[in-house]
């Protein structure tokens, strides 16, 4: 779930990394191809990898002694010849790789950096085949495979070896049921990423052996109401995902066993009002997506008693003014996404006391410059999405006073060029994206 729209906040590009270096790539030799201990990695060969890393666009992380202990290349495609140049970095523990030209062949050099605790394959043409490349990774603790096209369910039994694998997303790969029984012997899984892969109930009933499991992610509508009620044995859940899956108002209340829930996603799950009440309980929840499902205003009741929610997405729903009076309790949240809801300029003025709130989102909604009045007390407020509403220049006026604001999207609103411009003088501080 991307929070606040197209538009929204995004940070952290590895793209800006500077090209700090200017010389030609030294090669490494044959011996780079045995264990990359300290001895074996000559001075030139570490700058060699980093130079390329940097060429490429991506970046590294070096620790109080010099040494390179992370390389990101999430989304600069590297081959296989760049990854035997990385091979020369003995202390590595975090790497990121991106793209087709990562092979099987690709994965031989990094069998000898056995610190290696963080490896990221995405969007690769890695096989179920490379993956037992990684079986001697000991240290190995969270493997991402994401879109990576080629892993099936064969591969699982190698992902079932490293002896700390704790963290494992497969987002859109080829996995179904049977990989999931191989995973069953991964034991310290806390992280389980498999949205996008087709699993149904009876591969949830394989899950249900990882106790250990505090996060799940799924996207699937092969899962039920009967694989919801495998999962209750996993007790120990605080962020759960069902992403587009068939479960009913009352399959969630098999969510009542997962007491220890802090973040739901329930996005286009076909639940209303009556299913949100059984998550009255689940007084720990911090972040609840409920996008795209068929809650209304009555849904909203049935929050009260989750008085740490930061976060609450009922984006693409029937929730209106009412519903949004039944959230003047959750004086704690921060983030606050209204999309395409039933909300008039009247309904905001039940916001004015969620003093915290930093990202409001109130694209495709009727409201207005009056609208716009309410919100001039929510000083917190950093980012403020109008895309597609009836806001004119005049009601720029009433966003004065937020002076925490640093973001504000006015696509397909009335504001003109001219009135923006005169805006802008008193706000130089605010991005506008448009």
């Amino acid at each position: 779930m991307q929070w606040i729209s197209a538009s929204s906040l995004r940070a952290g590009c590895w793209a800006c990394a500077l090209l700090l270096f200017a010389q030609p790539l030294m090669p490494v030799g044959t011996g780079g191809l045995g264990r990359a201990d300290d001895e074996q990695a000559t001075p030139a060969a570490i700058e060699a990898a980093a130079t390329r890393v940097q060429v490429l666009g991506g970046s590294v992380l070096r620790d109080a002694t010099g040494a390179i202990t992370e390389v990101n290349l999430d989304s600069r495609p590297a081959t296989d010849a760049d990854v035997k140049l990385l091979a020369a970095l003995a202390g590595l523990k975090r790497l990121a790789l991106w793209g087709a030209g990562i092979t099987d062949a690709g994965l031989d050099p990094l069998a000898q950096l056995d610190r290696l605790e963080t490896l990221e394959l995405k969007n690769t043409a890695v096989t179920d085949a490379g993956l037992a490349r990684l079986t001697g990774l000991e240290q190995l603790k969270s493997i991402d495979l994401q879109r990576s096209a080629h892993i099936t369910d064969q591969g699982m039994v190698h992902l079932a070896h490293p002896p700390n694998l704790t963290y494992l997303r497969l987002l859109y790969t080829k996995i179904t049921d049977p990989g999931l029984a191989q995973l069953s012997a991964a034991k310290k899984l806390r992280l389980l990423d498999m949205r996008g892969c087709t699993v149904s109930d009876d591969g949830l009933a394989q899950l249900a052996k990882l106790t250990n499991m505090a996060s799940l992610k799924l996207r699937s509508s092969a899962v039920t109401d009967a694989g919801l009620k495998h999962l209750t044995r996993l007790t120990r859940l605080k962020d759960l995902a069902l992403e587009d899956t068939r479960i009913t108002d009352d399959g969630l209340a098999n969510l009542a066993a997962f007491d220890q829930l802090e973040d739901l996603n329930l996005m286009r799950v076909p639940i209303s009002d009556e299913g949100i009440a059984h998550l009255a309980g689940l007084t720990k929840m911090k972040q609840l997506v409920l996008r795209g499902t068929f809650v209304a205003d009555q849904a909203m009741a049935h929050l009260n008693g989750m008085r740490q929610l930061w976060k609450l997405d009922v984006s693409e729903t029937d929730v209106g003014d009412d519903g949004l009076a039944h959230l003047a309790a959750l004086d704690q949240l921060k983030a606050l996404d209204l999309w395409n809801t039933m909300i008039t300029d009247d309904g905001l003025a039940h916001l004015a006391g969620l003093k915290r709130l930093e990202i409001l989102v109130l694209d495709g909604n009727g409201i207005t410059d009056a609208g716009l009045a309410h919100l001039q007390g929510l000083e917190r407020l950093k980012s403020l999405s109008l895309v597609q509403t009836e806001v004119t220049d005049a009601g720029l006026a009433h966003l004065n006073g937020l002076q925490s604001l640093r973001q504000l999207m006015l696509r397909l609103t009335g504001v003109t060029d001219v009135g923006l411009a005169q805006w802008k003088k008193s706000r130089p501080n605010v991005t506008i994206v448009e």
